[in-house]
């Protein structure tokens, strides 16, 4: 520890450190933490202790010192030094003043560099009487941990807007977008960034990742890059999620269903106590967690919803679908394909690496598709939004998400065998609707114009690298429209409609093929397919196909998602059309009753440290009995049941209620806003969801 030159006092003791924790934690915005293990600060902040000696302090040496990992040295970036009076001439050297003394009690003030690299630091504190080596050393019980700062203008993550870090920082649930582009739903979803067990699941990822030393943890885009890559445990390191995508029930058995899953509370808290991979997940509750995961250390984060994405497996972008003389996709062709929805994480950041223009949302995903070509890896970014909006492929896996986004869509018939020619393409279905929660608000906000630029102007097809459209106008005009959307046991009718200019006859083969799909776009299992030749001669025409539940039901997938492709063929022109549309069967809410008080949109107040009763019901929709339900509850500080048991069997139309108790912990400050968010799994229905805005009095 370093000295300054002073007369020799008295011996000298610590009898006590002790840190003003709600304060400290107030000032750095981490007061939701409640440990008796850490005191949690953001780096470019100060933290203060009162430290009581066996005398009064006067003339004499005291220091503290930060210790992260084993071994730890000023070399490795591992030890830092806050010594009183000494001069600052090294990385390794922090500032320490005194504040205030009152006898042998003296009040000191540490400020922690806007640099310093985060995660978890033993404390020790030291003492000596001037030139003497009798130390005396106090060993802090609590762990310094150290998050980044992104109310602090130095700190790499930074944000301007007060109202940007409440929300990309500080609040605790959300809404993530899924469904179709024009028929969406969200998934509610409990964040949990607060929970110890969080903090605790970030701080071990840290500690497992072996390629970040410490000049990577000062550098949020090195952290977040860890962080997406240990959120799935594709690469066999550990990581939190497995990912799993079955049309088959049973696969899902040895875990949790993916659409069980409504907050990340549950998941963090089942790996922390099991230290084993959690199975199962999909898109968004890897988004989910990896947006908990990146909160918890300081990262302002967001879950975004692509609509129509891409995924391009060859890196051309576009995607390719190839069909054989009888209208079946030749799926050997191509990897590529096209999910009605994607989830991934944007995470706010400079990029100093790549220059100024490129700092702001960064586009992350833990959801494993292809391995990145800057690590093998499965993980994607930090990828900037701004460079995979002008088609720059940098740093990192720009390429991947600029196709998601973007990619043509191209499809290829077979004229004889084996060969295959262009028959039709889209340059405007990939990348619609770009979602992401509203700030301060339970709403969508339109991220799409930040990802690409219009369809079909000159600066989207240069940022493609693709040619405008040259081909000739085609005087036949089509348009697909579906007569209502359904709630799953209803039928609909799928509308083809033709319209012409041309006096000219034309006749028109038009062929509609119905499957049920995954959200990804794969499990694809037919539905309906129909055939209709119209005629027409100006004017315009209209075919339709009827789609009833006995068509569907037994080949749904868990979201109730169909993919309806329409194709046609002008004879006289050679003109051709592809239609590619998603299409979405609603399943029910629940409707949720607290206390006998029916939940509504606004908050509902209830009083911290009681017990209160939740009741929940819906309809069966189905022309079959519902069995083996099951309901999920997911709720910060709610102490709820993580899961009960539901009806064994509910009659079609029949309601199925369930009940339960929560007991809200009492805000020790003021009242807090927590979400209960419900989800209700059976074997033939999945996904019927429903949530309760709270606001628990202190």
């Amino acid at each position: 520890m370093p000295r300054t030159k002073k007369p020799r006092g008295d011996e000298i003791t610590i009898a006590g450190l002790e840190f003003p924790v709600d304060d400290v934690q107030d000032e750095h915005h981490t007061d939701e933490i409640e440990s008796n293990s850490y005191l949690v600060v953001r780096r470019g902040g100060k933290i203060q202790f009162e430290v009581t000696f066996s005398r009064p302090l006067s003339g004499d040496d005291f220091g503290v010192e930060f210790h992260r990992g084993y071994r730890a040295s000023y070399r490795r970036g591992t030890r830092f030094i806050a010594g009183l009076g000494q001069e600052l001439k090294y990385d390794h050297q922090l500032p320490i003043s005194e504040v205030k003394s009152d006898g042998p009690k003296v009040t000191f003030e540490v400020s922690l560099p806007a640099t310093l690299p985060v995660g978890e630091y033993r404390m020790m504190a030291e003492v000596s009487p001037a030139h003497s080596r009798d130390k005396n050393s106090w060993d802090v019980d609590r762990h310094l941990v150290v998050l980044f700062n992104p109310w602090c203008p130095d700190d790499g993550v930074f944000v301007p807007e007060e109202s940007h870090r409440q929300e990309y920082v500080l609040n605790e649930s959300g809404l993530i977008w899924a469904g179709t582009h024009d028929d969406m739903f969200t998934w509610p979803w409990n964040y949990a960034q607060f929970d110890t067990s969080t903090l605790e699941v970030a701080l071990h990822l840290l500690e497992l990742y072996s390629n970040i030393d410490s000049e990577g943890r000062q550098n949020p885009v090195k952290v977040t890059r860890a962080l997406v890559e240990m959120v799935n445990s594709s690469d066999f390191d550990g990581g939190i999620l497995e990912g799993l995508w079955s049309a088959n029930d049973e696969d899902y058995k040895d875990g949790t269903d993916p659409t069980a899953w409504s907050g990340s509370g549950a998941i963090l808290g089942e790996f922390q106590e099991s230290k084993r991979t959690v199975k199962y997940a999909q898109c968004w509750v890897f988004a989910g967690t990896l947006t908990s995961v990146l909160r918890a250390v300081g990262i302002p984060a967001r879950p975004v919803t692509n609509f129509e994405s891409a995924h391009d497996a060859d890196a051309n972008r576009a995607i390719d679908y190839y069909y054989d003389m009888d209208d079946q996709e030749v799926k050997e062709k191509s990897g590529d394909s096209i999910w009605n929805y994607h989830v991934w994480v944007e995470a706010w950041m400079s990029r100093p690496d790549l220059g100024p223009s490129y700092g702001g949302w960064q586009a992350v995903d833990a959801t494993p598709q292809e391995l990145s070509p800057h690590s093998e890896t499965f993980v994607v970014g930090p990828a900037s939004v701004v460079a995979i909006k002008d088609g720059q492929d940098l740093p990192y896996d720009n390429e991947f998400v600029i196709a998601e986004v973007n990619a043509d869509l191209k499809y290829y018939s077979e004229v004889e065998h084996g060969k295959f020619q262009l028959s039709g393409s889209n340059t405007s279905l990939v990348g619609k609707n770009i979602s992401t929660k509203a700030v301060g608000k339970r709403a969508r906000e339109d991220v799409t114009s930040s990802y690409k630029y219009a369809e079909g102007t000159i600066a989207e097809r240069a940022a493609l690298g693709a040619e405008g459209d040259n081909a000739k106008v085609e005087d036949v005009e089509f348009e697909v429209t579906f007569s209502k959307r359904a709630l799953i046991g209803e039928s609909f009718d799928i509308r083809v409609s033709l319209r012409t200019g041309s006096k000219e006859k034309r006749t028109v083969r038009v062929r509609t093929n119905v499957h049920a799909v995954s959200y990804t776009g794969g499990d694809r299992k037919d539905v309906k397919k129909s055939s209709e030749k119209v005629e027409l001669s100006g004017g315009s025409a209209q075919t339709e196909t009827r789609v009833t539940a006995d068509d569907y039901l037994d080949v749904l997938g868990d979201q109730a998602l169909l993919s309806v492709t329409v194709l046609a063929l002008v004879e006289e022109t050679e003109q051709s059309w592809v239609g590619k549309l998603p299409y979405r069967l609603r399943r029910p809410d629940l409707d949720v009753s607290i206390d006998g008080r029916a939940v509504t949109d606004d908050p509902m107040e209830l009083s911290g440290d009681q017990s209160h009763k939740v009741e929940v019901s819906f309809a069966n929709p189905l022309q079959k009995p519902l069995t083996e339900m099951v309901l999920y509850i997911e709720g910060t500080k709610l102490n709820a049941p993580k899961k009960i048991q539901g009806p064994q069997s509910t009659s079609p139309g029949d309601v199925a209620k369930m009940s339960f108790e929560i007991t809200p912990t009492k805000p020790h400050r003021r009242a807090m806003e927590r979400t209960l968010i419900m989800t209700c799994q059976s074997k033939e229905l999945k996904g019927t969801m429903g949530t309760a805005t709270l606001l628990i009095k202190c």
